[in-house]
């Protein structure tokens, strides 16, 4: 445990920080929402994860401009697929998504996913045994919220003005301009 998680006050008492680089990455798929629960659990201050843009303009949890070595079965940019078609994709099970098995989560986990509220309509249910895919930059932020107000986010590989925009926004209307960091 890295002790109470309050990043804010931290940083501004210029206080030493823990960061998780694309989450807790060594307990589940990388950028993914239990990666970002993990690493809230073990007390983590700052979960740093990586932003891209989908076709239709949804904000996603990725590090790759590809889909290639995180996802399964699938190849192509991350931008060349729609919000729809990309939370099919199983993410890969081992870390860093570099082998070929997909990620499995247990009940526990997809009791974590269902409590957010916008999960289900988002990705659908989460089942034990179901595959967890992409995940959404506001549900992600759902989850801070409900799991860990004290931690915040480095947001990487914010390459475009909008996609800044899309973020800020997001962060503004959810009253978590405090929560981010970006990179």
């Amino acid at each position: 445990s890295y002790g109470k998680q309050n990043a804010t006050a931290k940083l501004e008492n210029e206080d030493i920080m823990s960061y998780a680089h694309r989450a807790a990455w060594r307990l589940a798929p990388e950028n993914s929402l239990l990666a970002i629960y993990y690493s809230i659990t073990m007390g983590i201050d700052v979960a740093e994860i990586d932003l891209m843009t989908t076709s239709d303009g949804v904000l996603v949890l990725h590090h790759d401009t590809t889909i290639n070595r995180c996802v399964s079965g699938y190849t192509g940019n991350v931008s060349d697929y729609t919000w729809s078609k990309l939370k099919t994709m199983p993410l890969r099970a081992e870390k860093g998504g570099s082998g070929a098995s997909v990620y499995k989560i247990t009940a526990a986990q997809a009791s974590i996913l269902n409590e957010l509220p916008n999960y289900k309509t988002h990705c659908g249910t989460a089942s034990s045994g179901g595959n967890i895919g992409i995940a959404r930059f506001d549900d992600a932020l759902d989850l801070l919220l409900k799991h860990g107000p004290g931690t915040m986010f480095s947001l990487d590989k914010v390459k475009s003005d909008a996609t800044f925009a899309a973020a800020y926004k997001l962060l503004r209307e959810k009253n978590m301009l405090g929560n981010a960091i970006f990179k």
